[in-house]
């Protein structure tokens, strides 16, 4: 199995201080760019991003619409399976969930997904999973 990890991708960080804060989108679009082409590239069977999409629970609604497309391009690579870190809103990833499973499949994804499932390979888009820490801990 391949896997493509990323994570801490911080969308909306500023540079240095008010007033003088410095947006860094140019930054954000070329790592992204970068992140897509590579997985492009490799073709992984599964992608992981684990944590820290935004910078803050409350994103701009420019970061957010950063954050859906460059999800939709990797997730053109392979699935997508997003872990809550603690930057991020388990609210907005429940949001952004729901928002690429009801309006974000295409029909040319739709049948994609159709013929996965007649070859018994089981293909999903993209995917949110909510971890805690506790979820990982042994029974005691």
């Amino acid at each position: 199995m391949r896997l493509l990890h990323t994570s801490d991708w911080h969308l909306g960080r500023t540079v240095g201080r008010r007033p003088a804060q410095r947006s860094r989108d140019g930054d954000f679009d070329a790592v992204l760019a970068e992140i897509t082409g590579i997985a492009r590239d490799i073709r992984p069977d599964l992608i992981v991003h684990s944590g820290d999409l935004f910078d803050s629970w409350r994103p701009t609604p420019g970061d957010l619409a950063r954050c859906l497309r460059a999800l939709r391009d990797l997730s053109e690579a392979a699935p997508v399976l997003i872990v809550a870190g603690n930057h991020d809103s388990p609210v907005l990833l429940e949001t952004l969930d729901f928002a690429v499973t009801a309006f974000g499949a295409d029909p040319a994804w739709q049948k994609a997904r159709e013929d996965s499932h007649k070859t018994g390979m089981i293909v999903e888009h993209i995917r949110t999973a909510l971890l805690k820490a506790t979820d990982f801990s042994p029974a005691v």
